[in-house]
């Protein structure tokens, strides 16, 4: 590869404004480093939600 190509690749990259999409990356690799949080609903929530 010669020297130039590296550096047309990144000028190319600064100009386009390019930048990395995180979901076309956890697609790839498999990997998302995301972490889900479950919590339990409230017994009132549901209740109240019927009274209107």
């Amino acid at each position: 590869m010669k020297e130039a190509t590296p550096r047309k690749a990144l000028d190319a990259i600064e100009q386009l404004g390019y930048r990395p999409n995180q979901t076309a990356r956890s697609l790839k690799t498999k990997k998302s480093q995301q972490i889900a949080v479950l919590v339990p609903a409230a017994s009132g929530v549901h209740r109240n939600r019927n009274r209107f």
